[in-house]
């Protein structure tokens, strides 16, 4: 209507997105996936663990991958690793940089939850590949998906650490029956 001379055309996603059962191999450990920058505010997510008493008194990590695209963003990733050390969080994070395919379909597929703190995200293609392995999402409130919280099938919760914590704290305390449906 607006612009009667374009050419119109659908773009697929272009995630192969698979389903896959509950998995047995699940572990402990969280992840991010996503680029490292700093509107994803993962320096948020990190204060959030610290805050975790469940998180920090178990054999857990999180998992980050992903990797900055920017000069800002490699800036960002040098304040992170400061952050880490100054929360002492040095064996609770683990950096695995740029996965794809299957190696990064494994990775996820393997966590307790998919975290994704972000201050906006315009759909969050990694909340669909983290559902597709049947693994849980928490959400931030700046990602477009409300319907994790509506439909009890994950968290959409502030960014705030404190809220992020809280969130991180429900996924552990999940009996095991629990977490098995929530993630089918």
């Amino acid at each position: 209507k607006n612009f009667p001379k374009a050419t119109i055309f659908i773009q697929t996603n272009l995630i192969n997105a698979k389903y896959v059962e509950f998995s047995d191999k699940r572990g402990n450990d969280l992840i991010f996936l996503g680029r490292i920058s700093r509107i994803k505010s993962i320096h948020k997510l990190l204060y959030a663990l610290k805050c975790s008493r469940i998180f920090m008194s178990m054999d857990a990590c999180l998992k980050i991958v992903g990797k900055p695209t920017s000069s800002d963003d490699k800036i960002y990733l040098e304040e992170l690793k400061v952050i880490i050390n100054d929360l002492s969080l040095e064996d609770k994070v683990i950096f695995l940089g740029h996965l794809e395919g299957e190696e990064k379909e494994n990775v996820l597929a393997e966590s307790k939850a998919l975290v994704l703190p972000s201050e906006s995200e315009n759909f969050a293609n990694v909340v669909i590949e983290a559902m597709s392995v049947s693994v849980p999402v928490i959400a931030s409130l700046g990602s477009p998906w409300a319907c994790l919280k509506e439909e009890k099938i994950g968290w959409w919760v502030s960014n705030d650490p404190n809220k992020l914590s809280k969130a991180i704290d429900d996924v552990y305390l999940l009996s095991e029956s629990d977490y098995v449906s929530l993630c089918k």
